[in-house]
């Protein structure tokens, strides 16, 4: 989290923009039914904020001009790139917001270092690659790469000319970065864990645009000359140029192709978005394996959301569909995005044993009976255990035990399946762990008992500050081990609150905050972005959309 000092400088931008954004939250759309598909608005900007980039949460933030887009699972936030009010951006929109991973948001250059030092030109593509994230950052003439610790260095330097969009493969089992080498009409690519120079051209002969790749024919599909669509044999030789085979596999006089391409999960058809006679529709092309023949496409539903810059897939249910201001999800009708709990691993013949802890609380502290809050709040006190245990390697344990049992840094605040046990007298809420291995249970249990629950009680400040839960009791963690579902609750039971401040910084900023709805947490949030330190943190565990 970086010093106090420094969160409490965070704290406080935070809370000025707060401020200043208190009537000037744009309204979210309601979800839209479009046949046999929902659409959802994940994420609006702020429409009468001033102009330019701006972080902040759904309605409130600014998205100002977003390009490319990259997802990896529903444990990852959505990242984007933004070009629009002067600045260069790396952004990460979630259910929460929108915040700046790297990049200014109102100045462009060409800088590398730590993120508060690093400066993009017109970045139009981002892709993570494990706890890496890669950048086409175009009017540099140049790749960029923000690692997990936060500093930001140049990739494929002096290589490219104007690159427009990159994408991440195995190849031959080796890990392979794909360039859109635009202004070299070429398509490059890097075994990314051998160096940081491009190190093969793939094809030419053409200006290269998005890409996508089907695993199952070994092909990659590519935007030509802005408005054709090609396929790529990977499996094929080169030729004495250099150039894999490729052809045309799309009919120009029917394509009405305007931007964005998508892969479906079955690797059957590629979306984009067009405009056949001057309408706005996702439009469908259908794939096969021959070389002959260019097909035509069809429409799979009317656009009524503004022009689309980017497609993403999310499963074979659900993909994204991102303008210059907003984010959408395209969802089946009868598809419900809570994730299911992870299957308990097996444990390892012979490793060392786990032993069992307990952090017991008085019920009265906390949203009970709200399972969106009770579910954010497990998200928070998980994160106290692994702060407690000084590791990732434990379980939280829920109910039934033995069938749910979580890892530590899972963001559960998405799902709505978790029930912690209560004593008999429904006073006291009881959280169970497994702890790390080797650990012993007067070990792993001291640490809780002496833990100050930090992201607990901040959070749990911010949601007593709206109205319908003022009235919550300050955190109280019960002195109990094996006993805690008979033991009667009394203050006597309650551990030593008075190592931690009734309301600091923090407790301010949510006093502010909550004249927001919905804006349960942002300041936590907030922090964890803004930390250099925390840009693994942010890219791996912030929540992404329900």
């Amino acid at each position: 989290m970086g010093g106090r000092t420094e969160s409490r400088e965070a704290l406080a931008a935070l809370v000025a923009a707060l401020l200043l954004l208190l009537g000037f939250v744009s309204p979210v759309i309601g979800d839209q039914t479009v046949g046999t598909k929902v659409i959802v608005n994940l994420f609006n900007s702020c429409i009468n904020c001033s102009s330019g980039q701006a972080d902040g949460i759904n309605g409130t933030g600014r998205l100002f001009k977003a390009v490319g887009g990259f997802f990896k699972n529903k444990s990852f936030p959505l990242l984007l790139c933004d070009v629009g009010g002067g600045g260069s951006t790396v952004r990460l929109v979630n259910k929460t917001g929108i915040y700046t991973v790297a990049g200014n948001l109102a100045k462009r250059g060409d800088e590398v270092g730590p993120l508060e030092v690093a400066r993009f030109n017109h970045p139009t593509s981002v892709v993570g690659v494990n706890n890496d994230i890669y950048v086409a950052d175009r009017d540099n003439d140049c790749m960029k790469r923000i690692d997990a610790d936060g500093m930001v260095t140049k990739f494929a330097a002096n290589e490219v000319d104007k690159p427009s969009s990159i994408i991440y493969h195995e190849q031959d089992g080796a890990p392979v970065l794909f360039i859109s080498d635009t202004g070299n009409s070429r398509i490059m690519y890097s075994q990314i864990s051998v160096s940081n120079n491009v190190t093969a051209k793939l094809v030419g002969g053409f200006q290269p645009g998005v890409m996508q790749i089907s695993k199952k024919r070994n092909f990659m599909y590519v935007v030509k000359e802005t408005s054709w669509i090609a396929a790529v044999d990977l499996n094929s030789l080169s030729d004495s140029d250099g150039n894999k085979k490729s052809w045309d596999i799309a009919n120009m006089s029917c394509l009405d192709y305007v931007d964005a391409l998508m892969l479906t999960e079955d690797e059957n058809e590629l979306y984009y978005y067009g405009e056949p006679n001057g309408e706005s529709h996702i439009m469908s092309l259908e794939l096969n394996s021959s070389e002959t023949g260019l097909l035509c496409p069809k429409k799979v539903m009317e656009w009524m959301h503004g022009p689309i810059v980017s497609l993403v897939k999310v499963n074979g249910c659900e993909y994204y569909a991102i303008t210059e201001t907003a984010v959408y999800a395209v969802r089946e009708k009868c598809y419900s995005p809570t994730p299911l709990p992870p299957v308990t691993p097996t444990p390892t013949p012979g490793s060392p044993p786990r032993s069992t802890a307990v952090a017991a609380f008085r019920a009265s502290s906390f949203p009970m009976g709200n399972d969106r809050l009770m579910h954010a709040l497990y998200s928070w006190i998980i994160k106290d255990v692994e702060v407690a245990f000084r590791t990732e390697d434990f379980y939280a344990v829920f109910l039934p035990p033995g069938e749910i049992n979580v890892p530590g840094g899972t963001n559960v605040s998405t799902w709505t399946n978790l029930t912690a046990m209560m004593n008999l007298e429904n006073t006291i809420l009881i959280t169970n762990y497994r702890g790390p291995p080797g650990m012993s249970k007067g070990r792993a249990q001291k640490r809780l008992f002496s833990s100050p629950w930090t992201w607990t009680r901040m959070f749990l400040e911010e949601v007593s500050q709206q109205e319908q839960w003022s009235h919550l009791l300050p955190l109280c963690m019960v002195k109990c081990v094996d006993d805690c579902q008979h033991i009667t609750l009394a203050e006597s039971v309650c551990g030593d609150d008075s190592r931690l401040s009734r309301c600091d910084g923090v407790c301010l900023g949510g006093i502010v905050s909550s004249a927001l709805l919905g804006a349960v947490a942002i300041v936590l949030l907030f922090l964890m972005v803004v930390s250099p330190y925390n840009v693994k943190f942010a890219f791996v565990r912030l929540p992404a959309f329900e």
